[in-house]
């Protein structure tokens, strides 16, 4: 046990590794962590005005982690396939592989722990129960316009069907080998296609959720096309700092939710142009060894904080009957963030590591071109 958790403990610094991407994915889970610990905080303590106030604004710039998570999945989804060009079957078998033995690990215990408790999130009846059951087991809602049994787990949908999506197109479309002006205009078409359907569709249509969701993947896979050309379209400097001030104009003076996500999509791609480059603060702040650790148990740390952040402000409820003080909404920040992080490498090193992220030798017949260098 003592091995695997020193194992757990050190980080890959093999030559070709993206270490700022890994320290992005740090950047993305803290901020989802801090929009849970806001809206949690807003529910269950009684804030001061300052404090209701930060509250808001963390709730509201928390939502950016999802997104850079998505640009990093468009990214590195796209790269792996236009690269390695594997069969849809290993592709979306490995994708499997990643994806579902943690979330059954924390998936099972909250399904039997809502049954013992009664709290209705399953439906009583035993047909509806097992189609409620089934759709959460094969990432249906967030796609699908219905709320999953663990809130964080509609991301994965978005996951999930960008995997098969991509999965089916490139290789239908043979990308590898079309002019990269037209996977270009391909992808710019996508991006004005899920706008525009977006922005008709607010709500969605029928049982699909609203397309909104997608642009990220999309702003990704715009991004390995730069770095596929041998140059970033902005320079590392002043990506960042266009990036940085798209963000703030997106977040203060986008006209709607589909204008602030445009706006927020093309700022976090910049900012994430001007990390890959290695040549500037950005990238060196994300290149940080803690920060890549944390990035690199990102996924089991997301499907645990949420879990141990409600738990800890439905036990507070029962202390401070309705709502805690307003000085515990500074104090406990830190604390609930550090039992989080202890629930997620727990995650992390029994069920992750070992069977998630263990090596796996692609047969020869798999590849096409020699693999990234960059690992899935």
């Amino acid at each position: 046990m003592g091995f695997r958790i020193r194992a757990c403990l050190e980080l890959d610094t093999g030559a070709g590794r993206m270490r700022p991407m890994e320290g992005l994915r740090g950047i993305a889970v803290l901020l989802v962590f801090l929009q849970h610990y806001a809206m949690q905080s807003i529910l269950h303590i009684d804030l001061s005005p300052l404090g209701a106030e930060v509250a808001a604004l963390l709730r509201n710039f928390g939502t950016l982690g999802v997104e850079l998570f998505f640009i990093l999945s468009g990214f590195l989804i796209y790269r792996m396939l236009m690269r390695r060009r594997p069969n849809l079957r290993s592709f979306m078998a490995r994708r499997a592989g990643r994806l579902y033995p943690a979330f059954l690990a924390v998936f099972i215990p909250v399904a039997i722990a809502h049954v013992v408790l009664g709290t209705g999130e399953i439906p009583a009846q035993w047909a509806r129960a097992a189609m409620f059951l089934a759709a959460n087991l094969l990432f249906l809602p967030g796609v699908v316009a219905m709320e999953p049994l663990m809130a964080v787990a509609w991301t994965l949908s978005w996951e999930m069907a960008f995997y098969l999506t991509l999965g089916i197109v490139v290789p239908a479309l043979d990308l590898p080998r079309r002019p990269r002006f037209a996977r270009v205009a391909l992808i710019l078409a996508a991006i004005a296609l899920v706008t525009m359907a977006s922005d008709r569709l607010p709500d969605g249509i029928g049982l699909f959720a609203s397309p909104l969701p997608a642009l990220p993947f999309l702003f990704g896979m715009l991004l390995f096309e730069a770095e596929d050309a041998g140059a970033w379209s902005v320079p590392g400097m002043p990506a960042l700092g266009a990036g940085l001030a798209a963000l703030t104009i997106g977040h203060w003076f986008a006209p709607s939710p589909l204008g602030r996500t445009l706006m927020e999509t093309l700022a976090l791609s910049l900012l994430c142009s001007a990390a890959y480059r290695g040549n500037n603060i950005a990238a060196a702040l994300l290149s940080t060894e803690k920060l890549r650790w944390f990035g690199n148990m990102s996924y089991s740390y997301y499907l645990m904080h949420g879990l141990v952040v409600l738990a800890v402000f439905k036990a507070g409820a029962l202390l401070f009957a309705p709502l805690w003080p307003a000085w515990t909404a500074w104090l406990l920040a830190v604390p609930i963030f550090a039992a989080s992080l202890l629930a997620g490498f727990v995650l992390f090193a029994v069920v992750e590591r070992p069977i998630s992220l263990r090596p796996v030798r692609a047969p020869a017949a798999m590849l096409v071109d020699p693999p990234a260098r960059y690992p899935d």
